[in-house]
């Protein structure tokens, strides 16, 4: 119940998340640490850390190891952020240009 609240209140969500949903994610946490006691929370949230900690290391080791393992397939990886990152620039442009253009 704690690695949901924890990646809003940390911000690794996966997305943007709303100023007022990290302040509900926190109040939360604190009425849970209430409940539990600052010992049991503190163990329990330092471990979701750790938890999401090595699994982050270990997803950056195996795209590392890949990359050597099976160059063409990372190359191909590679493109499809690259095309990605592209795209989002674009929007990310014409979204400026409309509002320029709004005015």
């Amino acid at each position: 119940m704690l690695v949901p609240l924890y990646k809003v209140c940390e911000g690794y969500a996966g997305r943007v998340v709303s100023d007022d949903m990290k302040q509900l994610a926190q109040e939360v946490c604190e009425s849970i640490r209430d409940n539990m006691g600052m010992q049991n929370f503190v163990q329990v949230y330092s471990q979701i850390q750790k938890d999401l900690k090595a699994k982050r290391d270990r997803r950056k080791h195996e795209e590392k190891l890949m990359a050597v393992v099976n160059p063409v397939r990372n190359a191909k990886r590679k493109l499809r952020i690259a095309a990605k990152h592209r795209a989002n620039k674009k929007r990310k442009i014409m979204t400026l240009k409309m509002g320029r253009w709004m005015r």
